[in-house]
């Protein structure tokens, strides 16, 4: 009947994209909780991965952010509502890791993205793992609710 807008909303997103990457990311992070917190002992250990969209946001991935701080959120309450079975619940938030993510990008883009890194390099996978063993271990025993930023990044002007 009126005349047709064009959305700039999170780059159109499609209803049915925004509901598959919050089942993915959210969803699935609650789906196993569900099952595992019931079979856990005390000195239990969940770790999230997050990232450090949810954070900062995205212009180029708005659902993908917002599940990233979804996963935060539940987090943050899970972290509270566990503490009584002394079961630490913390988050790890990557930010640029040299995955196969990144194989689109050119050597420029490669460049440009490390140099906004203070340590002038991409995170590996293994700088991931890393974080994740520590809070799965007692080194991390007073430590709930938590999100540590893997590869975190200044803002560049």
């Amino acid at each position: 009947m009126g005349k047709s807008c064009e959305s700039l909303f999170f780059n159109n997103i499609s209803f049915e994209k925004w509901n598959k990457v919050i089942s993915v990311n959210l969803t699935g992070c609650f789906n196993l909780c569900e099952q595992a917190i019931p079979c856990m002992n005390k000195n239990g250990k969940i770790i999230f991965i997050s990232s450090q969209l949810a954070l900062k946001g995205s212009a180029h991935g708005g659902d993908y952010a917002s599940s990233k701080a979804g996963i935060l959120g539940l987090m943050k309450s899970l972290a509270l509502e566990l503490a009584d079975k002394k079961i630490n619940v913390n988050a790890v938030a990557p930010g640029t890791i040299d995955t196969d993510l990144l194989a689109n990008y050119t050597a420029e883009m490669r460049q440009k993205r490390i140099g906004e890194i203070p340590l002038k390099r991409l995170g590996t996978p293994e700088d991931v793992a890393n974080t994740c063993l520590f809070l799965a271990t007692d080194l991390s025993s007073y430590i709930t609710g938590e999100t540590i930023n893997v590869n975190v990044q200044l803002d560049i002007q």
